[in-house]
């Protein structure tokens, strides 16, 4: 009040805020007291009252306004708001918060503001019903479980990869045989057997064999660089590893037998005697899986027997005998434990896709030809495929996706293409094996802009809390933090990341924990839990949960680099990209095929940037901290004033190329993975191929011929595109 007549003209000269028309320069709320006293002019013949002016223009985004009511010690509160940015029934609630906040202040002046309980006791009890969703499955271990569906279906195929199947007799009785020579080579309880194999039902052997013999399987990616191979298999102790002739030469398998360390595949010759094998219990281990770490190195993440068992019974699956799912997702990662688990733990069938990626033509291929009715999708692959032929479902009865943001237009086109199928909408990080929450979208729903995160799985409790664990009111932004079934047992070798993110639950009986997620939430008053941004530096490219410091501190250790800086850009919509900055040391000129490949030799394909930006210094704030809003965007360069097209088929292969990558021209010998190309862009080109230009060209094609002058070439013998595929029922298996 002392600096009320500072003209504002002067605080804008003074402050220089960045202009814009869409807000006050300054500030978007603002708090006033005014002076209602009523006024005394007499006015002849008259009675006068105060009444209220009212503003039909919202000059803030929100205006506080208390002022004095004419009894004593009363306060009246008006809340002014732009309509264009609130609803009344939120402004509402907002005031109703701000009495509550007053009132003990009022009443319990000694009471920090932190603790002021603001959820109102009708909140109170709908979150409390809403975290009401029972115990999970019954205690049970993945064996066991699979066993007794073994016993119920012994002749039912269990397992196919197109060239051999087995059914549920065959896959026990194979598993328990390298399980026994598992045993008899060292594999203890809790063993972390590192397997490096391709997708087949040899794999699907191994990783249950593995957890026959008490221990629980470590996959390694087999598009892992070498050193993340490395880095994977030195946190085991395990005195084996399991194999497959593909990779029979590996340097990583060489290296690993100079240790020591006996090497096996699903055909050595079984040892040990034909005894019992040992009893699990649903606390043992199941899996350990390695995620991106923001020290460098990659983490392993813990999941129990009964973690796996709760997932692939929730009901929200109801999985049954006659559902064939496909297998095509890395097993390194966590979308093959639905994959695997789901049917095989229900009666139903593996589908075992070819090694490698797959693309939309090889999908509806695999779904024609072995009867696939249910799918899972990274939420990336999902709106890719989506966005392609109208056909690209067909023949399915449910696809499920994943993450924290999912397209909202492809949800809606996949159920418009395919209104009888399902489209089942998952949240949920690694820790929590695989995912908490669900929704299946039907046709004739309306999905809006956003996919919320879902409700949650059986057994499992949602939490949104602020900084001091306190829960959050309907509609403020909190922390998400997990609790229940699927709850992991932490981190390998790492207790102090495990205590920072596997923290006491105050909400559940004594020593429960519950895990910190970063995901910063909201819940909508119709039940809606919305993702709104991350509270850390991680981020989800593509279905991959990656931590910048870890490619930051690959980055910074290579010699010409002085300063890293890798953030997430969304310069298109839809297309988030990785973006490296980067201040040369000794002002050496930056080398981006030297930082590629130096990254490719240390990081999954995944965490390398799409670009690379060269910077003399990093640009800084007023206050000296780092201005990633002055962040330049990255210019993809290409040569199509030198390289142009010289056919009608390269000039049409070049327009499809710079549309996908969203620039003005590509020349032809421009490297469509050097000019912000990915995974999932290719398989949109591809697309676009097959659709534009009536060619069949997989995107493994396209990786190994990057360029428009050497796929160009290729183009005659990929094929004509396939017709379009009918619909198979399940009876015509």
């Amino acid at each position: 009040m002392d600096h009320q007549d500072l003209p504002f003209e002067r605080l804008v000269e003074h402050l220089r805020p960045t202009r814009s028309l869409a807000r006050h320069p300054l500030f978007q709320i603002a708090l006033s007291r005014a002076d209602l006293a009523p006024t005394s002019t007499p006015l002849a013949g008259l009675e006068t009252v105060p009444e209220p002016t009212r503003l039909s223009i919202a000059k803030f985004d929100l205006e506080i306004t208390v002022a004095d009511e004419p009894v004593e010690g009363e306060l009246a509160i008006g809340l002014g708001y732009a309509t264009d940015l609130f609803r009344h029934e939120t402004v509402a609630l907002l005031g109703k918060r701000l009495a509550m906040v007053l009132a003990t202040a009022a009443q319990r002046p000694e009471t920090r503001l932190s603790r002021i309980d603001l959820t109102t006791d009708e909140e109170r009890r709908w979150l409390t019903k809403l975290n009401q969703t029972g115990a999970g499955s019954v205690p049970c271990t993945v064996v066991q479980a699979f066993d007794e569906q073994t016993a119920r279906t012994p002749d039912r195929i269990a397992v196919t990869d197109g060239t051999t199947e087995l059914t549920y007799t065959q896959l026990r009785s194979q598993a328990e045989r390298l399980a026994h020579t598992l045993r008899a080579a060292g594999v203890g309880s809790e063993t972390a057997v590192p397997i490096l194999m391709a997708r087949s039902v040899d794999l699907i052997v191994a990783i249950l064999a593995t957890i026959k013999a008490g221990g629980a399987y470590l996959p390694i990616h087999t598009a892992y660089p070498l050193a993340r191979m490395r880095a994977v298999v030195a946190a085991s102790t395990s005195p084996v590893m399991l194999v497959d002739k593909t990779f029979g030469e590996h340097d990583l398998v060489a290296e690993q037998a100079g240790t020591g360390r006996r090497i096996l595949t699903c055909e050595t010759d079984p040892s040990g005697d034909a005894g019992e094998l040992p009893v699990v219990q649903p606390g043992q281990l199941c899996y350990v899986m390695y995620t991106s770490g923001s020290t460098g190195e990659p983490k392993g993440i813990q999941i129990t027997h009964q973690g796996v068992v709760d997932l692939a019974r929730d009901p929200s699956w109801a999985m049954l005998p006659e559902d064939v799912v496909l297998m095509h997702s890395p097993h390194a990662f966590d979308a093959s434990t639905w994959e695997i688990w789901g049917p095989l733990l229900a009666g139903g069938r593996i589908v075992v896709a070819p090694p490698g990626d797959i693309d939309a033509a090889g999908l509806r291929g695999l779904i024609q030809t072995h009867g696939v009715n249910r799918l899972s999708l990274t939420a990336g692959l999902f709106r890719v495929i989506a966005e392609g032929p109208v056909d690209a479902f067909q023949g399915l009865s449910e696809v499920t996706t994943g993450g924290d943001v999912i397209s909202a237009g492809a949800v809606e086109r996949a159920l418009r293409n395919c209104p009888e199928m399902v489209v089942r909408t998952t949240y949920g990080p690694t820790e929590m094996t695989l995912c908490v929450t669900q929704y299946p979208w039907r046709s004739g729903q309306q999905v809006g802009s956003t996919v919320a995160l879902g409700q949650p799985l059986s057994g499992t409790r949602l939490y949104v809390l602020d900084q001091f664990l306190q829960p959050v009111p309907v509609g403020v932004a909190g922390e998400l933090y997990l609790a229940g079934a699927g709850l992991g047992r932490g981190y390998v070798g790492r207790p102090g990341l495990t205590a920072s993110r596997f923290v006491a639950c105050p909400f559940g009986p004594a020593g429960e924990l519950m895990y910190r997620t970063g995901d910063v939430v909201r819940w909508e008053p119709d039940a809606r839990l919305v993702f709104l941004q991350r509270s850390d530096d991680q981020v989800k490219i593509r279905g991959f949960r990656i931590e910048l410091g870890e490619i930051e501190t690959a980055l910074s250790a290579i010699a010409v680099v002085q300063q890293a800086l890798v953030i997430a850009r969304e310069d298109q919509p839809g297309d988030k990209r990785l973006v490296a900055y980067v201040v040369p040391a000794d002002a050496a000129t930056v080398d981006v095929a030297l930082l590629r490949r130096e990254l490719a030799s240390r990081l999954p394909d995944y965490m390398v940037p799409s670009a690379f930006v060269s910077m003399d210094a990093f640009p800084l704030t007023a206050n000296g901290k780092l201005d990633r809003n002055a962040l330049p965007a990255p210019v993809y360069e290409t040569t199509a004033d030198q390289a142009a097209p010289q056919t009608p088929r390269q000039q049409a292969l070049c327009r499809l190329f710079a549309e996908v990558l969203g620039l003005p021209e590509v020349g032809v010998n421009d490297n469509f993975f050097d000019i912000g190309g990915h995974s999932l862009l290719a398989t949109r080109l591809v697309n676009r191929i097959r659709s534009t230009l009536g060619f069949e060209v997989g995107v493994r094609k396209l990786f190994e011929n990057p360029t428009v002058a050497t796929l160009e070439p290729r183009l005659g013998t990929a094929g004509p595109a396939r017709p379009a595929l009918r619909r198979r029922s399940l009876s015509e298996d």
